[in-house]
């Protein structure tokens, strides 16, 4: 029996997904914190770690969405989706981490 867009066998996975986005959400909040205590400490890719926070959260979004009942041609649209912000998240704190390392290392060079 399905209610509506939801199949009562994907709320665990929903949930799951949910859960998943929120946490993205909520280190992304936590870094903007951090950002707006330490602007000195933070300078060099934070803000590239903070963008990266936010496409991983609507990389979130898309995967819960896309476990809803739609249609073929929507899931396969919020499949993209979901991939690409994926990969621009990752890429995006993965250099976020590069700048902050480097800058790291400049400043105990003696």
């Amino acid at each position: 029996m399905q209610a509506g867009l939801l199949n009562p066998e994907d709320i665990p996975l929903i949930s799951i997904e949910l859960a998943i986005a929120i946490g993205f959400l909520l280190a992304a909040l936590f870094a903007l914190r951090v950002q707006s205590r330490h602007p000195k400490l933070t300078s060099h890719g934070w803000r590239l770690i903070i963008l990266g926070l936010f496409f991983l959260f609507v990389h979130g979004l898309f995967d819960v969405m896309d476990t809803l009942q739609f249609d073929s041609l929507t899931v396969d649209v919020l499949n993209v989706l979901d991939g690409s912000c994926f990969i621009i998240g990752l890429l995006l704190f993965a250099v976020g981490i590069y700048k902050i390392a480097d800058f790291g290392s400049k400043l105990w060079e003696v």
